[in-house]
Formats: C-alpha cells, structure tokens, sequence
C-alpha cells in the first residue's frame, strides 16, 4: 500500500513500500517485445516515476518511447500479439475552443489497447497495461543512444534478461523530457494545449513534491530564495531549458507563462486566440493580489485552465475499477485536494 506524507500522526513523512519484481516484470511486457525485435524504448510517465522512482502514483496508459523512425515497426510489433490500435483517451482531448478543440496533445501518438480486456472491466488483466501509449521520442527531447541519461529497472537476470534492454529515465532525465515537452508542445508553440500542458505539469510536481517533500502547513520562502532540496535538483538538470524552467517554478512559485515560454524560445509575444470569456491566462499577469491568491495553490490552480472537477476527472477517472489501485485512490485523491490548498509549488 502506498502511504501520503500527513495522512495521520503515526505515518512516515514518505512511504513507498517496496514494488514486487514480478509485478513490475508483468507490466513492462511490451517493452521486453520491443526489445527482442530490436527497438530500443524508454519507459516513461507514471510507470517511470513509480517503478524507477518510487513516486506514489496511479498507473494509466503506459507510455513508451521509441526513436521517431521506429513508431509504425513498434506499433506493428505490439499487434502482433495482444494489442489493437484505439482512439486516444478522451481525457486528454482539449476541452477549450480553439485550434486544438477535441485533439490529442500527442499527434503522432499511436494508443494500442489489450483486446482481452472488456469495456466494463478495463483492469482485468494488470499489472499487464490495459492501454499502451507509442510517442515519438523527440517530443521530449531525448535519444535511445544516450545511454549515460538513463538507468535500468534493476528486475534482475532470473526473470528475463530483456529487462536488462528497459531504458529508465534518471530523474534529472524525466524531468527534462517533460520541461521539454511543456516549452515545445508538438501540437505547436503558438498556442498551448491545455489538457496536455495540465497532465505533464502535475507529473513535474508529482516528481518535486516527492524529492522536496514539502510541508503543507510551512509557508513558502520568501520569493527568490529556495529550499535545500531544490538547489540539489537544479545543479543535477543538465539541459539549459530544464535548468531555466525549473528555477522559474522554484524562484517564483508560479509556473512559467506561455508568454514566458515564448520570449524564452525568442518567439514575439502574441494574443491569445482561444475565447476570452474562458480563463486561460498566466497567474503571472494578474494583480499582485490575485496573484498572491494563486500562489496559495497547487499545480492546478494555478494554471487557472481548467476546474478542480475536471482537474480530478482527467487524473483519477477509473481508478476505483482497479482492483489492486483502490487502496491508492483512497489516499491520493483527499491529498491530492489538500495540495489545491497547499502554500507551495
């Protein structure tokens, strides 16, 4: 059972009991395919910072990421077995009006599902993944031949040595594939997608929260100076991008703007296109007290795109369909609102 820090007086302040080999062998069964059929991949989101990091976190589709030539071979490799092409989840289509109303955040993404499994029972067969999400490995800047960014799983040779193959980002690696992603989305720089910008913001704060380990009921240093932990995590990131966007979050407390982003990428600063009636701004460019309001929240609050209904709906829909996942719903969720309310991050 995974335990969040403040869930009583008796708990540990962070606690990930150990993860089974075996089950972390079941779940990783594409990647061993892949492998075999000489496709180097990546594991990554959830599955990455959960199995090679230890990050309490729910499992959902389970990306992987192949060189950008190898998409279409991977994918035809995995539908040789179990798996059939499906549509992306709809929980991360664009809600907001605009250019990427109704798309995925992903637009060579090819989302394969287990044809075992039923529509009313979509964890039968887990830890086995119900969903397999193939993405490009350029859209978080990374490359299978650098090696020296990543790290085994550590499964040991008695189960298969395929496992051995499993690239695992570093956490200075996983973090800078995802400030990758949220500086150059692959849906285009001009304007965001905001349900792809929203999902990979709460993994960094999933991956800072758990490294940092705030307290909640500490207000935050003053702006400009920065906790310990967080000095460490910016001497580790070795891209410039990462180094800069991450000192913006722990400097500020505030997520980087798209106009931030943009006059980082030395992009001109444009209008918004998206409806005005709908809040889709920076906190960064309301008044000082608005925005002292926002900074009294969490990751989702503060990018102020989209309700905490929603916000909970796209995180935590399906949950309580797992068997082996509902013990974990019942805690992330409460902290998950309590770090709505949190003074940091």
């Amino acid at each position: 059972m995974i335990v969040f820090p403040g869930e009583s007086d008796n708990d540990p302040k962070y606690i990930n009991d150990s993860i089974p080999p075996c089950e972390q062998h079941e779940r990783v069964v594409a990647l061993r395919k892949l492998i075999a059929r000489g496709i180097p991949c990546i594991l990554w989101a959830e599955d990455a910072m959960r199995y090679a990091h230890r990050v309490p976190t729910c499992l959902f589709d389970q990306q992987i990421l192949v060189p950008d030539h190898l998409l279409q071979e991977a994918a035809a490799v995995l539908q040789e077995g179990d798996y059939r092409p499906t549509t992306h989840s709809e929980h991360s289509l664009e809600i907001l009006p605009g250019p990427h109303f109704g798309t995925s955040p992903f637009p060579k993404g090819i989302r394969l599902k287990h044809r075992d499994v039923p529509e009313d029972h979509p964890y039968k067969l887990e830890p086995i993944p119900t969903w397999i999400l193939l993405l490009p490995q350029s859209y978080f800047g990374l490359s299978v031949e650098s090696t020296e960014r990543f790290q085994s799983l550590e499964l040991g040779p008695s189960l298969s040595p395929l496992n051995a193959g499993i690239l695992v980002p570093k956490y200075h690696t996983l973090l800078e594939g995802l400030v990758r992603f949220l500086i150059y989305q692959p849906t285009g720089l001009d304007i965001p997608h905001a349900c792809g910008e929203l999902q990979h913001t709460v993994l960094v704060e999933y991956l800072l929260t758990y490294r940092v380990e705030y307290n909640e009921n500490e207000a935050p240093p003053p702006l400009g100076q920065l906790y310990p932990a967080e000095h460490q995590i910016l001497e580790e990131l070795q891209t410039q991008e990462a180094r800069w966007y991450i000192r913006y979050l722990f400097e500020r407390r505030a997520w980087p703007s798209s106009d931030a982003m943009r006059e980082y990428r030395g992009k001109d600063k444009i209008p918004p296109l998206w409806n005005s009636n709908i809040v889709y701004r920076s906190h960064a460019s309301l008044p000082l007290r608005e925005n002292q309001k926002c900074r009294s929240y969490s990751t989702l609050s503060i990018t102020a795109k989209l309700n905490r209904a929603h916000v909970e709906r796209i995180i935590f829909s399906g949950i309580q369909r797992s068997p082996s996942q509902v013990n974990v719903a019942k805690v992330i969720l409460p902290a998950f609102r309590r770090a709505l309310r949190r003074p940091v991050l």
